[in-house]
């Protein structure tokens, strides 16, 4: 199966250090993965919050890759923060990723 979407798989990086020695945090690419971008579904967003507030408002799929919790996903224009990372079947056939989009990014 193809996955239609491509994605840019970001990891926090140490940039150059500000005048108080704090170094900035930057983005570097880490790979660039097929994958297929869906939203959640009216369904699905209500059924989250009941249990609080929703934070995780897309589903990504991905073939098993190098992806953490902490890593950035780009698509096209739009950036999303990953907040899950789920080995789907426990076999690493495919991972599903919950994210959210990142404001201004």
């Amino acid at each position: 199966m193809n996955l239609p979407h491509v994605l840019i798989i970001q990891r926090a990086a140490a940039g150059t250090a500000d005048d108080r020695g704090v170094p900035a945090q930057t983005w570097a690419t880490l790979a660039t993965v097929s994958g297929w971008v869906q939203p959640r579904s009216v369904r699905e967003l209500a059924q989250l919050s009941q249990g609080g507030p929703v934070v995780s408002d897309m589903t990504i799929y991905l073939w098993p890759t190098d992806i953490a919790e902490a890593d950035r996903i780009v698509w096209g224009t739009a950036t999303y923060q990953v907040d899950g990372v789920h080995d789907e079947a426990g076999i690493g056939h495919h991972y599903r990723v919950d994210a959210h989009l990142v404001e201004g990014a």
